[in-house]
């Protein structure tokens, strides 16, 4: 960036933070590896000479830049002229509402570990941005997130505030780079979550125009309250030549967009909430009054798109409160859906407790069903009146018969919405409304936790049952998404972002009137899978895939967006599979938390010591599950519920004394296999595999023999340093 002045360069771990500025006070910001940081190239300053541009800048006497300094805050308010280049209904960045925005000034404050570097802009009429970029020294991450004070004497409207805007990209690059850019992302869907893509940026249509003016974005996101079920809220960029990357996540419950910008050589990324345009966002500031941005994750590495995404998970590892107790053992789950199927009465919960006493499993969850006195999948949720018929001996007294089994019992709710058949349905003043009107999404309404009474409803319902029946599991489930959003004097969007806040408030409650309340965050399987959700909860369900063999895909996928001790992962056991459908179910669990269902209490003998096996391994592996990262090899997959090829999961604990290897063939799949390892000094402490199976390791590699299509195996390593 040869042609804007440095204003100030931060070190932390292996990462420069540099902030620029130009010679019209705007402030503009980067990040690079510190290991090639020297490697920046010399930009060219315009395109003058090129042959398309000569003809206009001889007859205009005008310069056309090749690169220019972008704002590191990025906002636009209503009554302010929009930005030029084509841009309208496409991207908001760069109005005027932004390069009013000057550099006022810059200060850094420690607390403890944490370090501060506040940046205040101003524009003419008072109003501030406060750009906060928060970082750990020796942490492979920051933290970024903007606040907007209305300093002015007017109400002002927002309708887009960027949390983040990353400029520069590539500084390695003299020009446009033609070739050397790919955006990564990782798609989701219902049962399908976390499909990594890679996409070079000029076939998304974000190569430069002939002379840059028109501008080229890809704005992407997610609207509504399932912020996981269109793309995860992620997105990187790699100069393919210098090997870079840089990446950004987004912690937000609701709607969210990532967007990637172009209008010279160099890439641009902001995002935080949905904008007007993409989320019906705007809210009113009133003198003196401001609003915060959601929490916005950055890193940049050098390596591959794995090395980011751990560094990722990191932060979502660090800034996670104390967790209860009982967590710190990693206990295995089972939950009873994909056995009762909405029906746990006091008979069949019993039946799966007394076939597991004795065993590693330590929670014991009642799904949907708990409540109803008839078999039936989501009937009249919203009254969690406990059943009277089901629990003969009555419900409170089978938590206890669980508890002097050595369970934790645990139960399912859905404490957002509403079903037809509850008297909360036509409770209408408490629900959410859009246009005047109750808002239903098939046979869901949802509850309006802006309302205080919903929160003190539910405190009954919720907290005071988990209270009164010794209950420290919740499965909090949530099957539907509001959309665009819900009535509110700012905007549907604004509604939404109150609505979401609200929710995650009496999650927080949940915690604090019942510390070792374990919570797992479950929305039809993996759709609330981000920072802010994660933050609130043990664990998160991975998906709604129960036995279909994509899990360990699946799996494998959302293992790169949140920690694995936090990736709850399925087992569904059924009395007629075979020990290698076994093997290939329970291997997948390996991917983070292992959670059993199915026919466990008709699983023959052969059958049941399989699954005891797996337990066991599982004791054996757990600490690197706790802390440690990953690699995955094998097989470029196309089809995820027609797999082919093999796919191998290498976790190694953060003290690189000890690892596993996860292996699934799929169809066609090669006899043999050879999987690397980062290290030359492993030897094989234990496995968990069939009998036709062989494994062997020798220097920076392990070799498995004898695949057929859909095995599933575990091989434990230790270091032979290992004491």
């Amino acid at each position: 960036m040869s042609n804007f002045k440095e204003l100030k360069s931060y070190q932390t771990g292996d990462m420069v933070i540099h902030y620029w500025i130009d010679e019209k006070n705007i402030v503009g910001m980067s990040i690079n590896p510190s290991k090639i940081d020297h490697e920046t190239a010399s930009r060219r300053i315009n395109l003058n000479d090129e042959h398309t541009v000569k003809p206009l800048h001889d007859v205009f006497k005008v310069d056309f830049p090749a690169c220019t300094l972008e704002n590191l805050v990025q906002i636009k308010i209503v009554g302010d002229i929009h930005p030029t280049g084509f841009s309208g209904g496409t991207s908001m960045r760069n109005s005027a509402s932004t390069e009013d925005l000057k550099f006022k000034n810059q200060n850094l404050s420690i607390a403890g570990e944490k370090h501060t570097i506040t940046t205040e802009l101003e524009d003419r009429r008072g109003i501030s941005a406060f750009h906060y970029l928060c970082y750990w020294p020796n942490r492979p991450f920051i933290e970024v997130f903007t606040e907007i004070v209305n300093g002015s004497r007017s109400t002002i409207s927002l309708e887009m505030v960027s949390s983040f805007s990353l400029g520069g990209i590539s500084p390695f690059q003299q020009d446009e780079a033609i070739g050397k850019y790919n955006l990564h992302r990782f798609s989701s869907t219902w049962s399908a979550e976390g499909r990594h893509e890679s996409l070079p940026i000029e076939s998304l249509n974000l190569e430069k125009s002939w002379n840059g003016h028109g501008v080229r974005s890809l704005r992407f996101g997610q609207i509504g309250s399932m912020p996981v079920k269109h793309y995860f809220p992620f997105a990187a960029l790699e100069d393919k030549q210098y090997e870079v990357f840089w990446g950004a996540q987004i912690a937000h419950p609701g709607s969210w967009q990532l967007e990637v910008y172009r209008k010279t050589d160099m890439l641009n990324m902001s995002g935080g909430l949905a904008d007007r345009e993409f989320g019906h966002w705007k809210k009113d500031l009133q003198p003196g009054s401001s609003l915060e941005t959601p929490k916005a994750i950055l890193s940049c590495c050098l390596g591959d798109i794995q090395n980011l995404t751990e560094r990722m998970v990191r932060y979502q590892e660090f800034i996670h409160p104390p967790r209860p107790e009982s967590e710190e053992d990693l206990p295995i789950i089972f939950n009873d859906w994909c056995t009762t199927w909405g029906y746990p009465s006091e008979k069949n919960i019993l039946k799966l407790a007394d076939r597991l006493e004795n065993s590693e499993v330590k929670y014991l969850v009642m799904d949907d069903g708990w409540f109803n006195d008839r078999p039936g999948v989501q009937q009249g949720l919203g009254d969690w009146q406990i059943s009277e018929t089901i629990y003969p001996n009555g419900f409170a007294n089978l938590c206890d018969t669980l508890r002097e089994k050595g369970f934790t019992p645990g139960v399912w709710f859905e404490l957002e919405c509403c079903t037809e058949g509850s008297l909360m349905f036509d409770n209408t003043e408490h629900l959410i409304h859009r246009d005047g009107k109750v808002l239903q999404y098939g046979t869901r309404r949802f509850l309006d936790f802006r309302d205080p009474w919903v929160h003190e409803y539910l405190y009954e319902k919720v907290i005071l049952m988990l209270k009164e029946n010794k209950i420290l599991y919740i499965k909090t489930d949530y099957n539907d998404s509001i959309g665009l959003g819900c009535d509110s004097p700012d905007s549907l969007g604004e509604g939404l972002r109150e609505h979401l806040s609200a929710v995650q408030d009496f999650y927080r409650r949940m915690r604090l009137e019942i510390p070792e309340l374990v919570v797992e965050i479950c929305s039809s399987g993996g759709h609330r899978l981000e920072p802010s959700w994660m933050a609130l909860s043990s664990m998160g369900g991975f998906s709604d895939s129960h036995e279909g063999l994509d899990i360990p895909i699946i799996a494998a996928n959302t293992q790169m967006m949140i920690p694995a001790r936090q990736n709850q992962v399925w087992a569904v056991l059924r009395e007629e599979d075979s020990l290698s459908r076994l093997h290939y179910s329970l291997s997948a669990t390996f991917f983070g938390r292992m959670c059993l269902s199915g026919d466990i209490h008709e699983l023959n003998k052969p059958q049941m010591d399989t699954v005891k096996k797996a337990m066991k391994m599982y004791q054996d592996v757990k600490g690197a599950i706790r802390e440690g990262f990953s690699r995955r090899y094998g097989t470029t997959l196309l089809s995820y519920t027609h797999p082919t090829g093999y796919q191998a999961i290498v976790r190694t604990n953060d003290k690189k004394d000890e690892a596993f290897v996860v292996v699934h063939s799929f169809r066609n799949s090669p006899s043999a296999v050879s999987v690397p390892l980062e290290a030359e000094n492993w030897e094989i402490a234990g496995f968990y595999m069939e009998k036709h199976l062989s494994v062997s390791a020798d220097k920076n590699a392990l070799f498995i023999s004898g695949l057929k299509d859909f095995n599933g195996l575990i091989v434990s390593l230790k270091s032979k340093n290992h004491v």
